[in-house]
């Protein structure tokens, strides 16, 4: 039995352009550029969403991530852990602790633990778990209600930006009503 022995996932080709024209936003206000990929995401059709980027403690850009699990087939390639993987490889190393992540919505139970794992120490997130639950509807799995703070206990600082929450709602909404795949098996 021949079993596949290799994986391999690309984001869509408009990534690169649309984060380097938004550099310095990326320095100033990161956590809106996350919703902008989202946005452009669902805008262009190319997944689901969410984005993520993840900064270095100067705040220069890693990585980026989006969406891509209905294109990629692939039930893994949620936003954070698709900029999570690409960070790794930019770092050379699986330890990211000394990076930032900022994500359009609060991680679901996969993203939280590639984060654990990744440890990475600093979360920012615009929509809550709840919000993309209700207004997309997806189900975004058993993530402890206390994640937050058995996070702080370990050292981490994940909050939860509420001055961007309603702009990343409303692309969860944009995609609920163009018909956006929900994809929970």
């Amino acid at each position: 039995m021949n079993i596949p022995l290799s994986k391999t996932f690309a984001l869509p080709e408009w990534i690169s352009p649309f984060v380097n024209a938004r550099d310095q936003v990326i320095q100033e206000d990161p956590l809106s550029v996350a919703i902008e990929l989202s946005h452009e995401n669902v805008k262009r059709r190319t997944g689901g969403p969410f984005g993520s980027l993840i900064t270095d403690a100067e705040g220069s850009l890693v990585s980026a991530g989006v969406n891509i699990v209905v294109p990629g087939q692939d039930p893994l390639l949620h936003g954070e852990v698709v900029a999570i993987s690409l960070a790794a490889q930019a770092m050379g190393s699986f330890d990211l602790s000394s990076l930032t992540l900022f994500t359009s919505s609060q991680p679901c139970a996969m993203c939280a633990g590639a984060i654990h794992w990744a440890g990475i120490r600093r979360v920012r997130y615009a929509a809550s778990s709840r919000d993309v639950m209700t207004a997309a509807g997806f189900d975004e799995g058993p993530l402890h209600p206390e994640w937050s703070k058995w996070s702080s206990k370990r050292g981490s600082d994940i909050q939860h930006l509420l001055s961007h929450q309603e702009a990343a709602v409303q692309v969860l909404q944009h995609y609920r009503d163009k018909g956006g795949e929900i994809y929970n098996a």
